[in-house]
């Protein structure tokens, strides 16, 4: 599902600081899970509990967000009523995911260049990794 990319009024021109918080976004359908976050210049999305950053882009970080698979993924998750909107099993699942993809992923590296299964033995680059 992709959001529409049209920022309307609430999309306006940045002040001399950028863009800052505007609490009518949340008004919008696509941006119901927005937030205000930590500061003027920060937005929180109450599904993927981070912070998104919309000192340059305004509203159009916060869709771009949105447009983002893991985010799809959770809000799909919790809409489906498998989780509570404040639990973090969405979360957890989306990372979990997330990591599975990047272990295949390395895996048929691994395989198409002939790399040795020990490669792999490197616990702590795995651990950053994964």
């Amino acid at each position: 599902m992709s959001v529409a990319r049209s920022r309307g009024a609430s999309g306006s021109a940045p002040g001399p600081r950028g863009y800052q918080y505007d609490a009518s976004w949340k008004e919008e359908p696509q941006l119901s899970w927005v937030a205000r976050g930590r500061s003027t210049d920060e937005a929180y999305c109450q599904y993927c509990q981070c912070y998104i950053n919309i000192r340059r882009d305004g509203m159009e970080a916060l869709l771009i967000h949105a447009d983002l698979e893991s985010h799809q993924f959770i809000m799909n998750y919790k809409r489906d009523g498998r989780v509570a909107s404040r639990d973090n099993s969405a979360s957890s699942a989306a990372r979990a995911a997330l990591t599975q993809r990047a272990e295949i992923l390395w895996c048929l590296q691994v395989a198409a260049a002939g790399y040795p299964y020990h490669t792999a033995n490197n616990s702590d680059l795995f651990s950053a990794m994964f």
